[in-house]
């Protein structure tokens, strides 16, 4: 009984929680792509 109470809580929370648009993914992603062209740019400047 108490594992049935957990799985309803749960079902509820994730109902509860937003869905992400597309346009804060291609953000997300943006976002993230910065720090790699930097590391990019710093790995290839140390191999030098």
């Amino acid at each position: 009984m108490k594992q049935s109470r957990e799985v309803v809580h749960l079902l509820t929370l994730r109902s509860l929680r937003p869905m992400l648009s597309n346009a804060q993914i291609f953000i997300a992603l943006a976002i993230a792509l910065v720090p790699g062209i930097l590391a990019f740019r710093l790995s290839t400047e140390l191999y030098k």
